[in-house]
């Protein structure tokens, strides 16, 4: 464990209060946080309601601190760490003014750096951390309050895949296009060869596939489509 820094400009438990900061230090209580990989607020956000969790996610230069509203149930940490892959995770705990640190990756716990080895989280994130700032006043921050597993899986897919653009779009509609075309034809070629006497299951397959692959590509794009129209701008 490390105790926190006092650089004079309430950093830490020890250091003076910052115009804004509305709370009181913690103290002896403890409080604890999850410093995800991650570059957007909104992600780590839809990351906590995926897993269950209720929580507040505050940017910061490292990433995202996430704060959560209840003590963090067994195992939480490793599946955010497996999560973000190779990326390491933090979780750090704030009691007795001193903050620890376990360093987590790929769902296993790594070691156990000091606050100070670590660089700390910063800004509003840290007056959250030793519990000097509300997270709801926290610049940027998010709360995953009133977002459902539904909007999160659609928030992790547009923080994956990035906005979408309107080329993507014509390329999806483009291939949906040209499998219902080949589907129509195979349909077409079915049906003479049925009159013929020269239908194969190859050529069923081949329809099929074709059915398969139109709709899939009509689900991307109806959900492309949505995604433009949620995004801001």
């Amino acid at each position: 464990m490390s105790e926190v820094p006092d650089d004079g400009a309430g950093a830490g438990p020890t250091g003076g209060s910052d115009p804004g900061d509305d709370l009181e230090p913690t103290g002896g209580a403890r409080r604890a946080g999850l410093l995800v990989p991650v570059a957007s607020a909104d992600v780590a956000a839809a990351l906590a309601v995926a897993r269950g969790m209720t929580a507040d996610a505050v940017p910061c230069p490292r990433g995202v601190l996430l704060v959560p509203r209840e003590p963090l149930a067994d195992g939480v940490v490793g599946t955010f760490s497996r999560s973000v892959g190779r990326h390491d995770t933090f979780l750090l705990s704030l009691a007795d003014e001193q903050v620890s640190v376990e360093r987590w990756r790929a769902g296993k716990l790594v070691d156990t750096p000091a606050y100070g080895v670590v660089g700390g989280v910063g800004g509003d994130a840290e007056r959250v951390l030793l519990g000097r700032l509300d997270p709801a006043r926290a610049q940027g921050a998010v709360s995953t309050e009133g977002m459902d597993k539904a909007a999160a899986r659609r928030t992790l897919l547009a923080g994956t895949e990035g906005p979408v653009r309107p080329a993507q779009v014509a390329l999806t509609a483009v291939l949906l296009v040209a499998a219902v075309v080949l589907f129509a034809v195979n349909v077409i070629g079915l049906l003479e060869g049925d009159a013929g006497g020269g239908a194969s299951v190859w050529n069923l397959l081949i329809t099929v596939l074709w059915a398969v692959l139109a709709i899939a590509w009509g689900r991307r794009l109806v959900g492309q489509v949505a995604r433009m129209r949620r995004e801001p701008g």
